[in-house]
């Protein structure tokens, strides 16, 4: 450990020995350092016309340690003095638009160990769980007749209205379909019979007029019940072709809910079965406007009832204390404030930490970013301290627990483990901070 040493230029002495007592040596110099942070070749980013970017290292206090404007590609490093004492960090990322462009995104990642190293983009996953629509997109042009507005919406095609409900679509995808193909379904947009639900599957691209005798009955149908004591809820059901599938993340959304809970009939819904595939997963959110809380949950399975863990938050003013095991917890501060000029400024700023037993700080209210970044804030008139932004912004705290199995960095930094572990449920509980 660096830190257990001063640092500076060391020498080390190697020496071998053979069984007759031959012995050589070979001495040698380096140079210690504390390195506190490194980001291997920081995403490739480079100066650019639109936007300045920063990174910076602070004490968990807040307080500003060190940071560095990335001006060429290469890898970052900070490295700390022997007066400062091992220690966790917060690294933030700032992206500070440059006019006429505003806008601040900003990205704090805390509770990092002291020799922290980044994960490269090698050693990440991609982001984006749906369709990469590149180079790969394709389009044709569909007609379809339907009782109801038709969907299609998977990980890999979705169908976009070309001219209002008249029949005419596009069907956006990026790569042919495989062998058990695309899910189109018709359903009413609002909660309602079941019975209405028709679907079929899209298998050859050269077939572009879709009537309503070719649409089919699913072949059963089985009951989700919604868990009491929300107001809200919205529920995507999912479909895999497979174990592979599911794992792959290839999901065919097979229906859609959005409404109150008190609009249900004993707190249940009815979902499709498709003959063609065997893996299904829910995922559900749950708002109430009592408590100012929503729930979202991903839950593989049929014929079970959603698991509701033992998580919960509760606020006292710039404090926030949580209950339940859950594997990191996130804020969240993002809006657009109109100008004077009528000109916008758009601000997004998310902040990580571990998981605490502790009393947990709200950061946003004393923490110290770059000079360079703060003047610019200030020649747009910004703070991003919450209490001089106003009431209408998006303010929340949220706490993610993923039964898989990982670790807070796998999480956080999106490594390809969170791809390659098998997949289990998720749930994650928020609070609206604004309340």
């Amino acid at each position: 450990n660096p830190f257990d040493y001063p640092s500076g230029v060391k020498n080390i002495e190697i020496v071998a020995s053979d069984a007759n007592g031959n012995e050589n040596s070979l001495e040698e110099a380096f140079e210690l350092k504390r390195l506190l942070l490194r980001i291997p070749d920081p995403r490739n980013e480079v100066i650019d016309e639109f936007a300045q970017i920063y990174y910076a290292v602070n004490d968990l206090d807040g307080k500003l340690i060190d940071y560095k404007r990335v001006e060429v590609p290469g890898t970052i490093s900070f490295y700390a003095d022997d007066e400062f004492e091992e220690q966790e960090i917060t690294m933030t990322r700032y992206s500070i638009g440059k006019a006429p462009q505003s806008f601040q995104f900003v990205i704090s990642l805390s509770d990092l160990d002291s020799g922290t190293i980044i994960p490269s983009d090698d050693e990440r996953s991609e982001l984006f769980e749906g369709p990469n629509f590149g180079e790969n997109r394709n389009e044709i042009e569909v007609s379809v007749v339907s009782n109801y507005l038709p969907v299609v919406d998977s990980h890999n095609a979705f169908l976009i209205s070309s001219t209002g409900f008249s029949g005419e679509y596009d069907l956006v995808y990026n790569n042919v379909p495989s062998d058990e193909g695309e899910v189109m379904y018709s359903f009413p947009i609002e909660v309602t019979d079941i019975s209405e639900y028709d679907y079929l599957m899209i298998k050859d691209l050269s077939i572009l007029n879709y009537e309503q005798q070719d649409f089919k009955k699913p072949i059963a149908f089985t009951t989700l019940n919604i868990p009491d004591g929300w107001d809200f809820f919205n529920l995507i059901f999912h479909g895999f072709n497979g174990e592979e599938a599911y794992q792959n993340r290839e999901f065919k959304t097979l229906i859609r809910y959005n409404d109150d809970v008190a609009d249900l009939v004993d707190n249940s819904l009815q979902v499709p079965v498709l003959e063609e595939l065997d893996v299904f997963n829910r995922v559900l959110t749950l708002n109430s406007q009592t408590t100012g809380k929503s729930f979202s949950t991903t839950q593989k399975g049929l014929n079970k009832n959603f698991v509701i863990p033992d998580l919960d938050i509760s606020r006292n003013n710039r404090f926030l204390n949580t209950q339940g095991q859950y594997n990191y917890s996130e804020f969240t501060l993002a809006g657009t404030i109109l100008n004077v000029d009528n000109t916008f400024n758009q601000y997004f700023w998310l902040f990580r930490n571990r998981p605490t037993t502790d009393e947990l700080e709200i950061p946003y209210y004393d923490f110290e970013f770059p000079p360079e970044v703060e003047q610019e804030l200030s020649s747009k008139s910004l703070s991003l301290n919450p209490d001089e932004i106003g009431p209408d912004k998006d303010f929340f705290f949220t706490i993610h627990r993923d039964d898989a199995p990982l670790t807070f960095e796998d999480l956080i930094f999106f490594t390809k483990r969170v791809r390659e572990v098998e997949r289990e449920d998720t749930y994650s509980l928020r609070i609206d901070l604004n309340e």
